[in-house]
């Protein structure tokens, strides 16, 4: 017992004197990614004694706060980007070159709900002729995108209308009467059934089906063709090099040590490392595509503003 508690406070006074590394995050509090993240972070910060990661909460802006207040302090801080931040460089409000991929957490399994429709009949389950209403956090946003391709699939306009976040819209949405499409996380759509029993997913934007509901199909096979919600761990350009590649190496080491069905069972994602492609061609790759979106929307992006 006395070897156990020497032990324990020798990991504790090495810990205490880590260096401290925020990972600042542009969700809120109640996302799924966090509890993959939590765990991620356990077990980078068990396995060895140089750093302390801790998670910082700065949701807003499209992610544009939380990587601001990366940049503050670029030595000791990382930053959670999603899709939302190749709408900000193609705006010229970022720089791609400014950040560098570290991790990644994957695709995120988000699900297109509505208060009117088919679970089993999915998109194409619409009624045609009503106002159809879907909101998110801004024009050129990964839901705008989508609201855009399920109005051409069904041929019906779809009114887009901005928040400030994307849970306000959901909110919001779930409480309206009248017919509206939201682009939820897997959580948040459990939450809002409660409060709105008519709840429908009608289409799930990731690559796979939920497991507890295989009969609703993915976005890609109702043919909506819209970039999946990637989500990146960066390091700003000036963090010093060595550094950089240490904290890659216990990163990406604590993911695979967490391992790929116990982060998909905690939060949805399926980091890039259990299917053999590095984290620096899993982002190149998000954004490329991301960006082709928005190129190919552009003219109907800026109608919109």
């Amino acid at each position: 017992m006395k070897k156990l508690i020497a032990t324990l406070l020798a990991t504790l006074a090495l810990h205490a004197q880590a260096e401290v590394i925020t990972i600042k995050s542009p969700y809120g509090a109640q996302h799924a990614g966090h509890a993959a993240l939590y765990k991620i972070m356990e077990k980078a910060n068990t396995a060895q004694p140089q750093y302390n990661f801790l998670l910082e909460l700065k949701p807003g802006g499209n992610g544009v706060l939380a990587l601001k207040d990366m940049d503050r302090a670029p030595a000791t801080s990382l930053g959670l980007i999603h899709a939302g931040y190749v709408q900000n460089t193609l705006d010229n409000l970022l720089n791609e070159t400014d950040y560098v991929p570290v991790m990644a957490l994957g695709d995120a399994c988000w699900v297109v709900a509505s208060n009117q429709g088919n679970e089993q009949q999915g998109l194409n389950s619409l009624t045609v002729g009503k106002d159809l209403v879907m909101g998110g956090v801004g024009i050129g946003t990964a839901a705008h995108l989508i609201s855009m391709e399920i109005a051409e699939k069904i041929n019906h306009p779809i009114r887009f209308v901005s928040f400030k976040s994307g849970a306000e819209a959901n909110i919001v949405l779930a409480g309206e009467n009248g017919v509206h499409v939201s682009m939820m996380s897997t959580n948040e759509f459990t939450n809002l059934k409660t409060r709105n029993p008519r709840l429908q997913r009608l289409a799930v934007h990731c690559e796979r089906r939920l497991p507890d509901a295989p009969m609703i199909a993915t976005t890609k096979q109702q043919g909506i063709t819209a970039p999946y919600i990637f989500n990146t761990i960066v390091a700003n350009v000036n963090m010093p090099a060595a550094k950089l590649q240490e904290i890659k190496v216990i990163l990406n080491n604590a993911v695979v040590a967490v391992g790929q069905d116990q982060i998909l069972a905690m939060s949805d994602f399926n980091p890039p490392n259990f299917r053999n492609q590095s984290v620096d061609d899993y982002h190149k790759e998000k954004v490329r595509v991301m960006k082709a979106a928005l190129i190919k929307h552009r003219a109907a992006i800026e109608a919109a503003k």
